[in-house]
């Protein structure tokens, strides 16, 4: 970090929201998306009936 700059301990507010928010769980709940979890691991994210994304947690590509 540079002297007298941002950042850092500000990282901090958005690994909270990404422990209380998940991408999956606020798309099943909007209009028009879809997922489905996959057998392999991780959900294939549908919009309108066509696949557009795979969405993975962390260490499930491994």
């Amino acid at each position: 970090m540079r002297k007298g700059g941002l950042g850092g301990a500000n990282t901090q507010t958005g690994i909270k929201f990404e422990e209380e928010n998940d991408l999956v769980s606020r798309l099943k709940d909007t209009k028009d998306y879809r997922c489905e979890e996959r057998s392999l691991g991780g959900y294939e994210i549908y919009f309108k009936d066509e696949s557009i994304a795979y969405s993975f947690k962390k260490h499930e590509l491994y």
